[in-house]
């Protein structure tokens, strides 16, 4: 299993940029893997909310799971982002962090969309 406390670390990373509305770094970040810079744009400007930083103990992670039998060791993480309107909104990002290297989980945004 990936380590709580790396999880946490990139998940605010990458919930950080998104806020910021750095989608050309986070495609960078991602290696270029699922969603483009402007697919991450277009899901998150199709949303009727201005997104804001969620508190920072939990980023926004809803759920941690471990894929089994996955070498090198990965995770699935459901993020809730918030909204300057809503607070904790219904607009989700789901990632899957692999541990590459170890103790360093590189992102990628599978999806992002209502829940």
């Amino acid at each position: 299993m990936i380590d709580r406390a790396a999880i946490h670390h990139v998940v605010g990373i990458v919930v950080g940029l998104l806020v910021d509305g750095e989608y050309d770094v986070l495609e960078s970040l991602t290696r270029r893997e699922r969603l483009t810079a402007d697919e991450i744009r277009t899901a998150i400007d199709e949303y009727p909310g201005t997104l804001v930083h969620p508190p920072s103990e939990t980023w926004g992670i809803k759920d941690v799971i471990e894929l089994e039998n996955s070498e090198p060791p990965a995770v699935a993480v459901v993020v809730d982002l918030w909204t300057l309107e809503e607070g904790e909104s219904d607009l989700s990002m789901e990632l899957e962090l692999v541990e590459r290297y170890p103790g360093i989980p590189l992102p990628q945004i599978l999806n992002i969309h209502v829940m």
